[in-house]
């Protein structure tokens, strides 16, 4: 499965359905897409917009691929980041998400500045606890990510990789001689 499946996957968890909120900025949504946004997708398909409630799974990748993932550079990034980046695109928009890559390039570091957005907004106390919610599951998954891309990699005298080890922690090297002895410690 490839990092933006995941990411999607996950995105989709806290996206999923039709939604109509009043107090909703981005008015009526289904998996996190809102109408307007379906409806410019639709057009540049050469389609005629409909009611983003009838919005079917394969518009929702091609739409988040295309007008989130690519536009973000999420391709380019880190695992982790381009996660945190991903989400943020979606729940917060491409720009400002784009901005905060800017500011940063942690991706703890740019949860904690999407954090003091969010807490900033006047409908933190509608949607707060949600938000709240979704950035500490953002956080465990870019921990998770983070972990999945660590390999030990071996190479032979020659300097031929022979082996790709993933490990979560730490590695502690020792050499003795012509030989190097490694461990993972947690």
């Amino acid at each position: 499965m490839s990092a933006f499946d995941k990411a999607l996957d996950h995105v989709l968890r806290f996206e999923g359905g039709f939604v109509d909120h009043p107090l909703d900025p981005g008015g009526a949504t289904n998996y996190g897409v809102t109408q307007a946004t379906y409806d410019a997708w639709r057009r540049a398909q050469g389609q005629e917009p409909r009611s983003v409630r009838e919005i079917e799974r394969v518009e929702v990748r091609s739409i988040y691929w295309g007008r989130y993932w690519l536009p973000a550079g999420c391709e380019e990034l880190p695992a982790p980041l381009a996660f945190v980046v991903f989400d943020s695109a979606v729940n917060s928009g491409l720009h400002r998400a784009l901005k905060w890559l800017e500011q940063t390039r942690d991706w703890r570091e740019y949860l904690t500045v999407r954090l003091d957005f969010l807490t900033g907004l006047e409908t933190w106390p509608t949607f707060g606890r949600g938000w709240a919610r979704r950035l500490a599951a953002v956080q465990r998954a870019a921990v998770d990510f983070e972990d999945a891309q660590r390999l030990l990699l071996v190479f032979d005298e020659d300097g031929n990789e022979v082996a790709r080890v993933p490990f979560s922690g730490s590695v502690v090297a020792r050499s003795r001689g012509d030989r190097v002895y490694v461990r993972a410690e947690r």
